[in-house]
């Protein structure tokens, strides 16, 4: 792999106009923009291409918040394009890459194994940031400028992947199995004499997504030599039948468009380029009896975390999931709060105080609900949803929003008296009123948790309560059972009940 310096294309008057831009966009930490602004000026190409704002926190001491705040703003500002990346489950290939959220088709088959899967939002959709063109031009930003190594290793594998057991990248396991890697020019033939042992040979052309497998059988009963051109962005076998072939995993499948036999030993390989535009050619020879590895990522920026990130859905309101399906996310908690009797405060104050009541309410929460890492999905009535990441955080929110409610309520003409709920799990992320929403019967049994809260009370479903850091968040609380009977819902759903603040005289009543 070469990934060497770059001279940097650095546009000083761009870049100083977007520095301003976002210096004031909000509060820093101290040199938190002249970093940034030094990563910018100095760092390689490649450490400017693709950047996972988590270890980003990591590597400059700071909170992994406000480092996801800084790259959204500096977006926000032209300093970084944000990609939403679908990484393949069976190699840690950076597969497809999207600019906008309504671009990204969860449903991809990797252009370097050949893996078939559904991607979902919790970890194999990463969100990535890379350095504007307008501000500063690196290499990747024109992948076809890059020797076919950095394009198959770099470009291509995701950074953020695991290594294996053995301490190898995939990027690494991958060039240790390489037996030939390089462009082909139009009308050029690369020929490469191997010495096959292993269980089989991948060809592949990554810059026209086309493959053909190979396994490697005993010398008599198979071709010893592999004759193959590219056409029409295929590869073609020139002298023996090759047939597609599906093998089973247990989160996709492997789909090999093209699949014949190659004999063990001593073959020569020859692919011509037979079109008129670049390809290239990647010659694999996978080990015997190889095992795959399940991906397993560093902590990264998924999608699932973004989409709870209030400065995203306060910066990018016009991000929004195709209207033709929706996004899964396995495990995502919900927050549902709703104000008791609040049609008896409109009565009681008129329509227009109560409204401003609510509205500074809604505010107040907001804050609440940032400041522990999650993001109001939108308004009903009076209540709120809002979504985290971690169980933990929404309780913490929780409990945190009934000391922000009573400070709310000292400077105010009323006393609002909360309920809140929680319950977590699976989820579909769909677009609703041009934002992005929620669906299916985990929000729905959200909301009925949230119905069991009586004022001053949060309640939980116990896919919430049995999050050992949810645990550690209520201790010294009194945590009891509740009836968890909901309509709609076929079994019982067993739901606990907090008691954090005991109302004081009449709820919502005019001073």
């Amino acid at each position: 792999m070469t990934g060497e310096r770059k001279t940097a294309a650095l546009d000083e008057a761009v870049l100083d106009a977007r520095l301003m831009a976002l210096e004031g966009a909000r509060s820093w930490s101290p040199r938190v923009v002249s970093r940034l602004e030094a990563r910018i000026r100095t760092a390689d190409d490649f450490d400017l291409f693709r950047i996972n704002p988590v270890a980003y926190a990591t590597s400059q001491g700071l909170a992994e918040g406000e480092a996801i705040d800084l790259f959204l703003h500096a977006t926000k500002a032209g300093l970084f394009d944000m990609e939403w990346n679908v990484v393949c489950a069976g190699c840690g290939n950076t597969n497809t890459s999207f600019r906008r959220l309504e671009s990204v088709d969860p449903h991809t088959t990797c252009d370097l194994c050949q893996f078939e899967s559904t991607a979902a939002l919790d970890d194999f959709i990463q969100v990535t940031f890379t350095v504007s063109p307008a501000v500063r031009r690196i290499a990747y930003h024109d992948p076809a400028s890059l020797s076919a190594e950095d394009l198959y290793f770099r470009y291509h594998f995701c950074r953020d992947v695991r290594p294996g057991s053995d301490g190898t990248t995939m990027a690494q396991k991958f060039a240790s199995i390489t037996r030939t890697l390089a462009y082909l020019e139009p009308g050029e033939t690369a020929t490469a004499a191997l010495q096959l042992s292993g269980s089989m040979v991948g060809i592949r052309d990554a810059l026209h997504s086309a493959s053909a497998m190979y396994g490697i059988v005993p010398p008599e009963s198979a071709p010893r030599d592999l004759n193959l051109a590219v056409r029409d962005g295929r590869l073609a076998d020139l002298d023996q039948s090759l047939q597609p072939l599906e093998v089973g995993a247990a989160n996709g499948r492997w789909m090999f468009p093209a699949t014949g036999r190659v004999a063990a030993g001593s073959v020569t390989a020859t692919v011509e380029n037979t079109m008129s535009e670049r390809a290239s050619v990647w010659i694999i020879e996978y080990p015997a009896r190889a095992t795959p590895e399940p991906i397993e990522f560093y902590p990264i920026l998924s999608a699932k975390r973004l989409l709870s990130t209030q400065t995203f859905r306060t910066l990018f309101r016009s991000e929004t999931v195709a209207a033709s399906e929706g996004l899964e996310i396995r495990d995502l908690t919900f927050l549902f709060t709703d104000l008791q009797d609040s049609t008896a405060m409109y009565d009681r104050i008129g329509d227009g105080t109560a409204y401003n009541l609510v509205r500074q309410h809604f505010d107040a929460l907001e804050v609440t609900v940032r400041d522990q890492a999650g993001a109001i999905v939108k308004t009903i009535g009076d209540a709120v949803m809002a979504t985290f990441v971690r169980p933990a955080d929404g309780v913490r929110a929780a409990l945190a929003m009934f000391d922000r409610l009573e400070a709310f309520n000292r400077s105010t003409s009323a006393n609002l008296v909360l309920k809140v709920g929680l319950h977590r799990g699976h989820a579909i992320a769909v677009t609703s009123n041009e934002q992005v929403d929620y669906f299916g019967q985990t929000v729905n049994i959200a909301a009925r948790v949230q119905g069991l809260a009586g004022p001053g009370e949060v309640c939980l479903s116990e896919d919430v309560l049995r999050d050992p850091d949810v645990q550690r968040a209520l201790a010294g609380r009194d945590v009891e059972r509740a009836p968890g009977l909901m309509k709609g819902v076929a079994a019982e759903i067993p739901v606990y009940r907090v008691t954090v603040r005991a109302p004081a005289g009449d709820a919502i009543v005019a001073r």
